[in-house]
């Protein structure tokens, strides 16, 4: 690596150190060395270097919500204080889920439940 280039990387990551942007400064060079050998443009470099920062920002504000909203990491069943929820809570737990008469999208005017998916699992880099 040439001296210039050198100068440039390091007034390149003094910049994104001021712009507060943590994963362009750690990936740009991979990420330039890989646009490279792949013969892209600047703007598919630039735009590969956004979409990461953009995951890890996104990555981070869930792991962050998630650690401030306090809520136990796991819930069970049998972990619910029933005591808690009074008699009526009691019983229907207890009885089990009604079962309905036939699917639900048979039934006019029931709505699909929901399909919930797992958070993404997040990616600690080495």
């Amino acid at each position: 690596m040439t001296t210039n280039m050198q100068t440039v990387q390091a007034r390149l990551i003094t910049h994104l150190k001021e712009l507060h942007l943590p994963t362009f400064r750690e990936r740009f060079s991979d990420l330039a060395e890989q646009a490279r050998n792949e013969d892209a443009s600047f703007e598919a470099y630039l735009l590969a270097l956004c979409e990461e920062e953009s995951e890890e920002r996104r990555l981070n504000r869930i792991e962050r919500m998630v650690r401030e909203s306090q809520l136990p990491r796991e819930k069970t069943l049998e972990a619910l204080d029933l005591k808690r929820m009074g008699r009526k809570v009691g019983l229907q737990v207890h009885a089990g889920p009604r079962r309905l008469r036939g699917p639900a999208r048979e039934r006019p005017g029931l709505r699909q439940p929901r399909q919930w998916q797992d958070p993404p699992a997040v990616c600690h880099r080495p």
